[in-house]
């Protein structure tokens, strides 16, 4: 009998936290290929703490907040988070710029 890794995380967590499962899951679909400037540090409702590499990508996330929250709670079935904090963190990798 072969299990999949998410049936056994599915299992192991409780119900309640199968939201936060989604939006981890959902992540890379969300955040796209921003992915290498941002991470999640922390969900708890009605927060989700992002980790970014530099405050200039803080400060392009933060005025993209509202298309984020709209995507995050898309997959729920209600909204759960409501706000997106972040914090800078230059131990965050980040690929070289390639330039042209």
């Amino acid at each position: 009998m072969t299990k999949t890794i998410a049936s056994l995380i599915t299992a192991i967590f409780p119900a309640d936290l199968a939201w936060k499962i989604t939006i981890l899951r959902q992540w890379p679909t969300i955040i796209g290929t921003l992915g290498r400037y941002v991470v999640i540090e922390k969900i708890k409702a009605p927060v989700i703490v992002l980790r970014v590499c530099h405050p200039a990508w803080a400060q392009e996330l933060m005025l993209m907040s509202s298309l984020f929250l709209e995507k995050i709670n898309q997959p729920l079935d209600r909204i759960y988070i409501t706000s997106l904090h972040f914090r800078c963190s230059e131990s965050l990798y980040v690929a070289p710029l390639q330039r042209y």
